[in-house]
This record gives structure tokens, sequence and C-alpha cells, in this order.
């Protein structure tokens, strides 16, 4: 999931994610936004499952998926 953190200080609370992301099978531990391109999110965790993604539709860009045999931790 995926929140919209406001630059003021909130209300309310933050309940509800502007999306969700499914595709990981176990849970994430690494996500880096891309430097440049906007909305591109990538993800690797404890599936060995590497994913980018368009936060802004939720499409997976690129899954690979065996090309690494153990747990990525960085």
């Amino acid at each position: 999931m995926v929140w919209q953190i406001p630059d003021y200080t909130p209300m309310r609370n933050i309940t509800e994610p502007i999306i969700t992301l499914e595709g990981h099978s176990k849970r994430v531990g690494i996500l880096s936004w891309h430097p440049t391109a906007r909305n591109v999110l990538l993800s690797a965790g404890g599936d060995n499952v590497i994913i980018i993604w368009n936060v802004g539709t939720g499409e997976v860009l690129l899954s690979l998926d065996d090309m690494h045999p153990d747990v990525i931790h960085s």
C-alpha cells in the first residue's frame, strides 16, 4: 500500500492508501524510488522477487522472478 503524506500536519489519521500494489507472496523488505522517473518504485523481499512498479497506475512494469536464488537484503 502507498499513502500520500501531505506537506502540512494532517488534522486526521491517514487510513486510506492511494493505491495497493499486489505482486509479492511474502513480506517486502526493500523499497526504492527511481531517482528521476516519476511514480516508479522498486520493491524486493522475502519471495526473492524484484518488481518495478508504476505507482500511478499500480501496473507491474517489470518482474524479476528467477534472477536471484536467495532472500534479497539490499
